[in-house]
């Protein structure tokens, strides 16, 4: 029984991996997007994702789906919350559009995994690599690739 759970959550976690960017837009963009005279960073929108399972695995039926995600940024800072299916991420980004979220545990019993994402905004997109560990009942580990396109205003990219 404890095997059927543990498949069934993995889609479960995954799909919170997947899209976790979400939040509010963090502003209109100002300046034009390629980033130049000063521009402040500007990330914040709505990111529809497609998610992928990259090779080396060592867990057993890990899943992943595209889903909508959404970076809460206001223009000019170097912290951001990304969020997803009720699960936020803290984290930071640079002025070239680098971004790291803080490590995230998330329960769902009787198993708990550590989610970290890291990666690059463009002017119309970004792309990040989600790290999922799951650390009991069993440890294993898998890493998803996100590909997004944002909706609306293009990214101010300044560095």
């Amino acid at each position: 029984m404890r095997s059927r759970t543990r498949r069934s959550l993995l889609p479960f976690l995954a799909s919170l991996a997947l899209s976790g960017c979400a939040g509010a837009d963090g502003g209109d963009g100002g300046g034009t997007p390629d980033g130049g005279g000063g521009n402040l960073l500007s990330v914040g929108g709505s990111y529809p994702t497609h998610a992928a399972l990259l090779p080396g695995s060592t867990c057993a039926d890990a899943a992943v789906q595209d889903a909508v995600t959404t970076v809460t940024h206001a223009p000019g800072a170097t912290t951001l919350t990304l969020a997803h299916a009720g699960t936020s991420y803290s984290g930071t980004v640079d002025t070239a559009g680098n971004f790291q979220t803080t490590p995230k545990t998330v329960v769902v019993s009787p198993a708990s995994f550590r989610l970290t994402i890291a990666g690059h905004f463009s002017l119309n997109g970004l792309e990040a690599t989600v790290t999922v560990e799951q650390l009991q009942p069993t440890s294993c580990a898998y890493s998803v690739q996100w590909t997004a396109t944002k909706s609306g205003t293009p990214n101010v990219i300044p560095g």
